[in-house]
């Protein structure tokens, strides 16, 4: 379990993996599953569009806190979890 939360804090996003954002007290923002797209980028309301490839979780997350922050939202509190890995491929 400590190997496996350990490489998904390091994975770098890309292309196709999909993120799962919530962003506390905004309910067009709670539990928001989004797909990357072949960009590396994604769009949300109050944030616009976002390069997310080559971001770990937690840069993007930080990213995310500044963005909401400049769209005058005080203390934003956000959570980003991958929902699935599809840029990396093991076989």
């Amino acid at each position: 379990a400590g190997d496996y939360a350990r490489s998904a804090e390091q994975h770098l996003l890309g292309p196709f993996d999909k993120i799962i954002i919530d962003v506390q007290a905004f309910e067009e923002l709670r539990a928001r599953e989004i797909q990357i797209d072949a960009s590396g980028r994604f769009a949300l309301p109050w944030v616009g569009a976002v390069q997310a490839a080559g971001l770990s979780i937690a840069e993007l997350g930080e990213l995310l806190v500044q963005r909401l922050r400049a769209a005058h939202l005080r203390n934003p509190q956000v959570a980003v979890n991958l929902g699935e890995a599809s840029s990396r491929m093991i076989t």
